[in-house]
């Protein structure tokens, strides 16, 4: 959706990280698990560590906070991105009412939700 900002996450590098250096990758979540865990450990292989093999995500865009905890598993990420793409800013309202449930949010959007009404 074009009202939307990107959906992304910062996934960093820990060994780096833990030495006080910041390395890591602003990752579009949009392109599935496969690709963020790809992308993952190309971020790794260029770490200025050497076996750096831990990482955790810092930050994200496009998603909602309470969604998103520091060790989200890819196939979480990539579900909420997929939710974001197809609902946008209702689905980010479902989510947030839900606390960041996925399955709760689907369910409400396919058994409860009725749409959107003028009065």
């Amino acid at each position: 959706m074009s009202d939307q900002s990107p959906i992304r996450v910062y996934v960093a590098c820990l060994a780096s990280y833990n030495t006080g250096i910041l390395h890591g990758a602003w990752i579009d979540a949009t392109q599935g698990e496969n690709h963020l865990r790809k992308a993952t450990q190309d971020m790794l292989k260029r770490s200025p560590m050497s076996n750096a093999e831990e990482w955790a995500i810092h930050d994200h865009e496009g998603l909602p906070n309470a969604s998103v905890q520091e060790h989200s598993s890819f196939t979480k990420i990539a579900g909420l991105a997929s939710f974001m793409e197809d609902h946008g800013r209702l689905g980010e309202a479902i989510l947030a009412y839900y606390s960041g449930s996925l399955d709760d949010a689907r369910d409400a959007l396919t058994e409860r939700y009725q749409g959107q009404f003028e009065s």
